[in-house]
């Protein structure tokens, strides 16, 4: 009976760790997802003041 309760707390134990896991790759995943629209933000605005700097430059 020792064994099957040490099976089942080892078992337990594993079961948190992979939730763990689970929690920081869904968390690492809204990260690069907030970074991608950060880039695409920032790209953005990058040509509009591109654009606004055409304009302004003289000719």
């Amino acid at each position: 009976m020792e064994s099957n309760e040490k099976l089942r707390e080892i078992s337990s134990l594993l079961e948190r760790k992979l939730s763990d896991l689970n929690e920081g790759v869904d968390r690492w995943s809204n990260v690069q997802r907030s970074l991608q629209d950060a880039g695409t933000n920032l790209g953005d605005q990058s040509e509009a003041l591109n654009q606004t700097l055409e304009e302004l430059s003289p000719t």
